[in-house]
């Protein structure tokens, strides 16, 4: 529940690479042809995408390693 609000306040584009990623288990390859960008882009969006979802999470007091 805290991790589904968490996700919901990042930007539509971090969620939905962490999204593809991790729900739907797709390589970054993959996940750039579908959101047509360039792997690289979507290798630093997932990094900043955990990285502000690591930070919303400890807000709530939960430590994330």
């Amino acid at each position: 529940r805290i991790l589904y609000a968490a996700m919901q306040k990042l930007s539509p584009a971090k969620r939905e690479v962490l999204e593809l990623q991790y729900i739907g288990q797709m390589p970054l390859k993959e996940i750039a042809k579908v959101l047509q960008m360039s792997q690289e882009n979507v290798r630093v969006l997932s990094h900043r995408a955990k990285k502000d979802l690591k930070k919303l999470m400890e807000v709530h007091g939960y430590e994330v390693s």
